[in-house]
């Protein structure tokens, strides 16, 4: 209590006091309430300071550091406008680095950034970003990818059209087969027709199918290794029909090793696969099946 309030009678003076406290709450409640211009949580996103971890994100990617990419909870979407900022500044492996980090961040944000660095300068950036849309892709994605389509780089056409094969949009056939009918490299070419026969069209399902036949067991086996990406019920019965082509068809041997295995043993391996191990026995890719193995494949594999 002040000199002042100790002279007064202690009523008047406690009633004094409790004025006086009154007084400052009511200046404490009358303070100004935070604005828009005040309130961080108030302004537009790409006004807001960048926090102390969304920064260090940053920094993390620009010092190279692909530890950030181990790490599953250091990305967020929160984090895509900083991460983006990387990509204007940074070297290619710096940029490619980038991202990965906005595949692992996801959200709008990270993936409009992923579709404009298909048109990154170098082919590793562009590369990745193509298997990162492809990841993240969903039937909202269909219009950037009918236009991406005809991208320049040949890699980003192949995986778009595997995208548009995986999302399973009708619509997407026409811009497929237009774009195969102009394609003039192998890899984009060959993704198309096996989108397209994803999506059910019978003129590149039977060239599939006909893979199957192949007088070349390498042949063979790589239409194999493409039912991987097709998955397709209705094909599976000529897919099975290979588990009794038992002629060598690749060396999958380490080093300088040499172990060959059989069109049959592929097929074991992609049935695996595809049908999600429903095989009791060890399957490995460096492996010759038994005939008492192969014989369970043919009898699980039967839809």
């Amino acid at each position: 209590m002040n000199r002042t309030l100790a002279t007064l009678p202690a009523v008047l003076a406690a009633a004094l006091t409790l004025t006086l406290g009154a007084c400052e709450q009511q200046a404490t409640t009358n303070e100004t309430p935070p604005t828009r211009e005040t309130d961080p949580s108030r302004q537009p996103e790409e006004a807001r300071p960048m926090t102390a971890p969304t920064a260090q994100i940053a920094d993390r990617i620009k010092a190279n550091d692909w530890s950030v990419l181990d790490d599953p909870s250091a990305v967020t979407p929160d984090h895509a406008p900083a991460i983006a900022t990387v990509l204007e500044t940074g070297d290619d492996q710096t940029r490619e680095l980038a991202v990965l980090a906005l595949e692992k961040a996801g959200g709008a944000e990270a993936k409009a950034t992923l579709y404009k660095s298909l048109d990154d300068e170098a082919d590793m950036v562009r590369a990745a970003a193509a298997r990162a849309v492809r990841s993240g892709a969903t039937t909202d994605d269909l219009g950037e990818l009918s236009i991406r389509i005809s991208h320049r780089d040949p890699y980003v056409r192949e995986q778009v059209a595997l995208t548009l094969g995986d999302l399973g949009e009708p619509n997407a056939v026409q811009w497929i087969r237009q774009r195969h009918a102009e394609e003039d490299r192998d890899a984009p070419r060959h993704a198309q027709s096996l989108a397209l026969a994803k999506l059910g069209d019978n003129e590149h399902r039977k060239l599939y199918l006909d893979r199957l036949e192949a007088e070349s067991p390498r042949a063979v086996v790589k239409a194999l290794e493409d039912y991987r990406y097709l998955r397709d019920e209705r094909m599976l019965p000529k897919v099975a029909a290979t588990l009794s082509d038992e002629r060598d068809a690749i060396d999958v041997g380490p080093s300088h090793g040499k172990l060959v295995i059989r069109v049959c043993d592929v097929a074991v391996n992609v049935l695996d696969d595809v049908l999600a191990h429903p095989f009791d026995f060890e399957v490995n890719g460096a492996k010759r099946y038994k005939g008492t193995e192969l014989a369970e494949a043919k009898q699980k594999s039967r839809r």
